[in-house]
């Protein structure tokens, strides 16, 4: 999921003093601590080397009961400790790219954003792992995999995975609409006999999560972002763009979404949605559980979900979340690091964190196996979503092209743009982007 800008953490000569201090503590003791922020050299742990993992902070536990799996299942021949970093993308982010532009060594493995891949490949932060990779690639969801890929080479491994989903009121609905113009169909029938009722909720802030939705729809009505190559724009080739943002525009022009929409994230369309407020909800399968299991959900029961549409005629498209394992240019360990990585994203491994924390496996098996129906029930939906699953631009400079595209999508929400002019607005400032030369 997009999670929104926050500030970054300490300066850089703040982080090195508390490297150094740590690592001071771990000569005298001989002992890793994890709350020191990175691995140690093989003398502090008897020999047996640390692997620092750079991953999203824990809170349930689950992650060190994983560490402490792979570490005796390898034998004892290394040991993780996790560097925690975020909580948001964009402290995560800072936190990683001023450590390993220092040639911080003590980062051996990190858990990747999806987006990352070509800035860090190109900044030489992370290693190819194309040779590991390709006799097992076949195994991985295609999309998921397609994400850790970048001129030629595959530079991680997909551990998790997600797809967004429809969700409709079955109690108001039918069936599940295949199409977007089927849907804005339904709300106007709803509307006959409900008429207090929100049709279509959804993310329409001005955050990744908007840039992710745009992206939804701009490549399901044929539109695409950028060339193979990523250095050209191809927003303005054909009509896939201007028709996206015509139905968008047309929508909230009918009152098919809320106008509040365009402030919307996923937290918000829930709620709305949890509420009763909403006919339709585009949004990630973590909240099936909790619209199911919140007391104070209004529509337990009464849901339903399926893919999402795509346009009448045209295609069909949901964007990818998920979470990818690459291994440090700096770290002194690769071949440990990798096959602790295995390890982490075993299937056995997979399974767990599908059931405890939502993310969605990226190993094809797990979905056809039938070890996780009974705990997820909609996985065969989630599968169908993954078979039309897409990545967001794959560039060096994606933090300046999603704004580009997040801004562009929320000024035609409200009405601050034609789609035709917003098509031309984003053919140049996305290009500006790509060149280097972001004009934000």
């Amino acid at each position: 999921m997009g999670r929104d800008s926050e500030a970054g953490q300490g300066d850089m000569r703040r982080s090195r003093i508390r490297v150094a201090a740590c690592a001071s503590v771990l000569l005298v003791a001989g002992l890793v601590a994890a709350g020191c922020g990175g691995s140690a050299d093989d003398a502090n742990a008897g020999g047996v080397p640390t692997l620092g993992f750079m991953t999203w902070r824990d809170q349930t536990g689950l992650d060190e009961k994983n560490f402490r799996m792979c570490e005796k299942q390898g034998g004892g021949k290394y040991r993780i400790a996790s560097v925690p970093m975020g909580p948001s993308v964009d402290q995560a982010r800072e936190q990683l790219t001023r450590r390993l532009a220092a040639g911080d060594s003590s980062i051996d493995m990190i858990n990747l954003d999806v987006v990352w891949t070509a800035e860090f490949a190109d900044a030489n932060w992370i290693i190819d792992l194309s040779k590991r990779v390709e006799p097992i690639k076949d195994q991985y969801v295609g999309a998921a995999l397609d994400s850790t890929y970048y001129k030629k080479k595959y530079w991680a491994i997909p551990v998790g995975t997600n797809a967004a989903l429809l969700y409709y009121r079955s109690d108001l609905v039918k069936q599940a609409p295949k199409t977007w113009e089927e849907m804005a169909a339904d709300i106007k029938t709803v509307h006959e006999t409900t008429p207090d009722i929100n049709g279509f909720v959804f993310q329409g802030a001005s955050y990744e999560g908007g840039s992710v939705d745009a992206t939804e729809f701009l490549l399901g009505a044929g539109a695409k972002i950028l060339d193979p190559s990523g250095k050209h724009v191809q927003v303005a080739d054909g009509d896939g763009a201007e028709y996206a943002f015509g139905w968008l525009h047309d929508l909230m022009k009918d009152g098919g979404a809320p106008k509040v929409v365009t402030t919307f994230m996923e937290e918000d369309s829930r709620l709305a949605f949890q509420k009763g407020d909403a006919v339709f909800m585009r949004n990630w399968p973590y909240a099936w559980a909790l619209m199911n299991q919140d007391k104070a959900s209004k529509v337990k029961g009464k849901f339903d979900i399926a893919p999402l549409p795509g346009f009448d005629g045209r295609s069909q498209a949901s964007v990818l979340g998920g979470q990818n394992y690459g291994i440090a240019a700096t770290s002194k360990h690769p071949d440990l690091a990798w096959e602790a990585m295995m390890c982490l994203s075993s299937a056995p491994v997979q399974r767990i964190k599908a059931v405890k924390k939502g993310e969605m496996p990226t190993l094809k098996a797990l979905y056809t196996d039938g070890s996780l129906d009974k705990d997820i029930p909609f996985l065969d939906v989630l599968a169908k979503g993954l078979e039309t699953g897409v990545n967001r631009p794959t560039t060096p400079y994606y933090n300046d092209a999603t704004i580009v595209i997040y801004q562009a999508y929320n000024d035609v929400l409200n009405g601050r743009l034609s789609p035709k002019d917003a098509v031309k607005q984003m053919q140049h400032k996305l290009q500006a982007a790509v060149d280097g030369k972001a004009e934000i």
